[in-house]
């Protein structure tokens, strides 16, 4: 694997990790989240909803998009699609309001349809023997969510973090996503 297709793969597979880890955090505080601002209880869990609707409904138009735009203008969508998510759920929080929260979750789940497309990006990077590597290299990026996510959990109940105090913490992991993003999209080839 060249130099330059493997710096494109390691990217990638931060911005996998990165947003990941923004998936497992809105499973592991979406419904907190829900619980303290939902009208009612049984809609406390409908933040997670949101995700899950979001990324399955824009699988095919994210599809699309890639095919009509390209990969590099297609994921510029993602990114303002995953920037957009975190200063509205951000505004929602500040705001205490439960319907734009779950909204700005529904756009996450809108970015991750096009994060999911990254292992192909990575696949399409490379040389056809590297391909599996390179793959590989995606799904670590997932391992490194999920120790993300241990160390964020470990934060949030160790030190009896606010939620102003997580809220920040997710506007930190937004931000570098943007900024790896920014850096893989130099790198795309179009």
């Amino acid at each position: 694997m060249s130099t330059s297709n493997f710096n494109n793969v390691i990217l990638l597979s931060m911005a996998q990790a990165l947003v990941m880890s923004g998936t497992s955090m809105v499973g592991l505080v979406g419904a907190l989240i829900g619980y303290e601002l939902a009208p009612t209880l049984s809609l406390s869990t409908l933040p997670i909803v949101a995700v899950v609707l979001g990324n399955a409904l824009n699988i095919a138009p994210c599809i699309w998009l890639i095919k009509k735009l390209g990969r590099k203008q297609a994921s510029l969508v993602g990114v303002g699609l995953t920037v957009a998510s975190g200063v509205l759920a951000s505004f929602a929080l500040a705001n205490q309001s439960f319907a734009l929260f779950v909204a700005s979750q529904w756009l996450f789940g809108m970015s991750i349809s096009f994060v999911n497309q990254y292992r192909f990006a990575a696949a399409e990077s490379v040389e056809k023997q590297d391909v599996p590597k390179a793959v590989s290299w995606i799904l670590i990026g997932g391992l490194f969510a999920a120790q993300a996510l241990a160390s964020l959990v470990a934060g949030f109940m160790v030190y009896s973090l606010s939620w102003a105090q997580l809220n920040m913490v997710i506007g930190i992991l937004f931000v570098l996503v943007s900024i790896t993003y920014t850096a893989l999209l130099v790198s795309f080839r179009t």
